[in-house]
C-alpha cells in the first residue's frame, strides 16, 4: 500500500480539474490523455456500495481465502472496478471477491478503476473476460441484459463479446429443467460451459436428463455431442417432428415478447402482418 502522503498527492491529482459530476482522470493530468479516460484511485472500503451489480451468484469461501493469502502475497494484481456515484460514494461493479478478501485481511481501503457505462454490462463483461463465472450465471446475466435493454441476439454479442451463436447456446441453459439447474449450481459447477450448451441444445428433456448423468460422471464434449447423436438416432421420426414444433413455439413465445415490450411503435403493415400471423393460429387450433 502506497505511502499516505503519495495516497493524499494521488487524490489531489485526481480531484484537481474535475468536471461538475466529479469524474476525471489521473492521465489527463499527468500525460495529457483524455478525460474520458479511466482514473485509478485507492478508495475506502467503506465508500463503496455492493450488491447491486454482481452478475456471480455465488463465492466459494475456501477460493475466497486463497485469493485473500494470493493478495497478502502478491498485491493486488486486478483493481476493482466502480462507479462514481457522489464526490465520496462510489458503487461496485466488479470485484466482490476482491473487497472480500480485502476486508479478510484487515484493509480499510483497495484500488479501483472509475468507469462509466453501464454497470451491469460492464460487470458482466469483467466476470467473462477473467472466467470467474459459471454456466448458469452467464446465461442469467446475459437475459438481464436483454431484458433490462431489449437487446437482440447480435446486439447482445456485441456487448458482450461472444460470437452471436454463442449467445444464443448459452441463454438456452436457461431453458434445462430445474432439477439439472439446481443440481448444477449445488453440486456441479465445475462442469465446463461447453457441455452444458450441448446438454441445452436438444429440446427433449429425457434427453437432456440422459446427457446431465453422463456429464455428471465426467464425460467429455465428444462423449455428449457423441451421445446426443446416437439417442437422435433412436428417437422416433413423430417425436423429432414434435421436438421441431416445441423449439418453434419457444421462438415464437420470444419474437412475441421482443414485439410487445417494442408495441408503441408498430405501424398499420406491421399490425397487418400480426393480424395476419393471428388468423393462422387460430386455423391451426
Amino acid at each position: 500500500m502506497p505511502p499516505r502522503k503519495l495516497q493524499r498527492r494521488t487524490e489531489e491529482l485526481i480531484h484537481d480539474g474535475r468536471d461538475a459530476t466529479g469524474s476525471t482522470s489521473v492521465g489527463s493530468v499527468l500525460f495529457g490523455d483524455s478525460p474520458d479516460h479511466p482514473r485509478a484511485v485507492e478508495i475506502e472500503l467503506t465508500a463503496i456500495e455492493r450488491g447491486v451489480h454482481q452478475p456471480r451468484q455465488r463465492i466459494d469461501e475456501e477460493a475466497l481465502q486463497g485469493l485473500a493469502e494470493s493478495i497478502a502475497k502478491q498485491g493486488l494484481l486486478y483493481p476493482v472496478l466502480v462507479r462514481q456515484i457522489g464526490r465520496d460514494r462510489y458503487t461496485l461493479i466488479g470485484g466482490e471477491r476482491r473487497m472480500r478478501a480485502h476486508e479478510m485481511l484487515g484493509r480499510s481501503t483497495i484500488f479501483a478503476i472509475v468507469t462509466k457505462g453501464d454497470p451491469d454490462e460492464i460487470a458482466l463483461v469483467d466476470n467473462l473476460q477473467r472466467e470467474e463465472m459459471d454456466a448458469l450465471e452467464i446465461a442469467d446475466g446475459l437475459e438481464k441484459l436483454r431484458a433490462n435493454h431489449g437487446y437482440s441476439d447480435v446486439e447482445l454479442s456485441k456487448v458482450v463479446g461472444l460470437h452471436r451463436n454463442t449467445v444464443g447456446r448459452v441463454l438456452r441453459i436457461r431453458d434445462l429443467p430445474d432439477d439439472i439447474r439446481a443440481e448444477y449450481a449445488a453440486s456441479f459447477r465445475s462442469i465446463p460451459r461447453s457441455i452444458m450448451e450441448e446438454i441445452a441444445a436438444t429440446t427433449d428433456n429425457t434427453v437432456r436428463k440422459r446427457l446431465w448423468e453422463k456429464a455428471k460422471n465426467g464425460a467429455s464434449v465428444k462423449a455428449i455431442q457423441e451421445t446426443r447423436r446416437s439417442i437422435r438416432q433412436d428417437v422416433p421420426e413423430e417425436r423429432q417432428r414434435q421436438s421441431a414444433v416445441s423449439a418453434s413455439l419457444r421462438t415464437l413465445v420470444k419474437a412475441v415478447r421482443s414485439i410487445q415490450e417494442k408495441k408503441d411503435v408498430l405501424d398499420d403493415a406491421q399490425r397487418t402482418i400480426l393480424k395476419g400471423l393471428r388468423d393462422q393460429i387460430d386455423t391451426l387450433l
